[in-house]
């Protein structure tokens, strides 16, 4: 074998050890966090929901206060539309009923915005005047429509579907309470009450059963409710 072939050999052998090998980064790598570009009001106690890929931000409180005194700011029905793809915010139809801390829930492409703290002390800037009131967003047109109300007034509620139904958990008044509301006949029943009860808590649904995560004396508890 000349020298000339046994070099070109020897590289070929060496070649893949002398590549790099460079792994593209995802946008989206796992257990990180990235920062996006921020809603265009800033506020809290709002309503957050997701309809075909689009993230909407609705109402919320943008009441400013400093030593229990009240500042400046309100109650508002701010909707505003985020596009993940392109990073951007923009402005959809206001909610007719301004509030904050109402519960959401997304059925069939629209979003249910129920209850909720329509007012505020001007003393204060706490939220008060809990409302019945439910509206229903739809995005594809960017209207809002009316339905029957809650049974009962109430803030600092949780919402889910299930099978059709949207249960409408807790609140600061009634924190052991769970509705349902049937959007085929626009009525709504009890169902058996939450055990243990907070008004601070969430949810979701997992395998078609409601999980109720409870803050109660200063411990988390995990409530598997079969409705």
């Amino acid at each position: 074998m000349s020298k000339h072939a046994a070099k070109l050999l020897i590289l070929t052998l060496l070649l893949p050890l002398l590549m790099i090998h460079v792994k593209p980064v995802s946008a989206a790598s796992p257990d990180t966090w990235t920062s996006k570009t921020p809603m265009n009001e800033a506020r809290g106690g709002l309503g957050v929901a997701v309809v075909n890929g689009k993230i909407y931000a609705i109402g919320g409180s943008t009441v400013q206060t400093a030593l229990t005194s009240y500042t400046s700011g309100g109650i508002v029905g701010t909707n505003e539309e985020y596009n993940p793809a392109a990073n951007s915010w923009i402005n959809r139809k206001p909610m007719p009923t301004p509030r904050a801390r109402f519960a959401t829930a997304v059925y069939q492409n629209k979003i249910y915005c129920m209850g909720g703290f329509s007012e505020f002390s001007s003393f204060t800037g706490e939220l008060q005047s809990e409302v019945s009131v439910i509206e229903v967003y739809d995005p594809a047109t960017d209207n809002w429509s009316t339905i029957s109300p809650m049974p009962v007034a109430g803030a600092g509620l949780q919402a889910n579907v299930v099978d059709d139904k949207i249960f409408l958990l807790g609140g600061i008044s009634n924190p052991d309470a769970c509705l349902a509301y049937d959007p085929a006949t626009d009525s709504w029943t009890n169902e058996k009450p939450i055990p243990d009860s907070s008004s601070l808590f969430c949810s979701t649904v997992v395998d078609g059963k409601i999980v109720a995560i409870i803050y109660f004396f200063n411990n988390v508890i995990g409530q598997n409710a079969r409705l």
